[in-house]
């Protein structure tokens, strides 16, 4: 069960995976197309996180927070997030992706933060601020 105030402070990977061209494509895409095109984005990305023993922090439209407990399973899994989104723009008929990542290892606190009607457990802290600032600088 969640409880307000409920936090730990543990090493872990941060990564933060940006769908950079999403910007851009969204601007000529219609509503229904821009759905389907963060899903196909998704569909590659939500799979290389859980197959890897990363844990899905946010799903925020065109970025993604993940942690994971080893450095190199954060590695492999955004290996595998670039291959899915080369084999998609390698289709004939697929709006192009970009894919813009930032990763870091520190300690991070793991916390239930929000109020007793919304509530959510999350991650804060340096290392996930500095992957933050790394996935905008790539």
């Amino acid at each position: 069960s969640l409880e307000m105030g409920t936090s730990c402070l543990r090493p872990l990977t941060v990564l933060f995976v940006c769908l950079r061209s999403f910007e851009e494509v969204s601007s000529y895409l219609s509503p229904q197309e821009s759905v389907v095109y963060l899903n196909a984005w998704l569909a590659g990305v939500v799979p290389e996180v859980t197959s890897h023993g990363g844990i899905i922090d946010k799903l925020l439209g065109d970025t993604v927070l993940v942690f994971f407990e080893k450095p190199h399973q954060a590695m492999e899994a955004a290996l595998g997030m670039f291959k899915h989104v080369q084999l998609h723009n390698n289709t004939d008929d697929a709006e192009p992706m970009r894919l813009h990542i930032g990763m870091n290892t520190g300690d991070v606190v793991l916390g239930t933060i929000g109020t007793e009607s919304r509530m959510e457990t999350t991650t804060v802290g340096d290392a996930v601020n500095v992957a933050s600032r790394l996935a905008s600088l790539s």
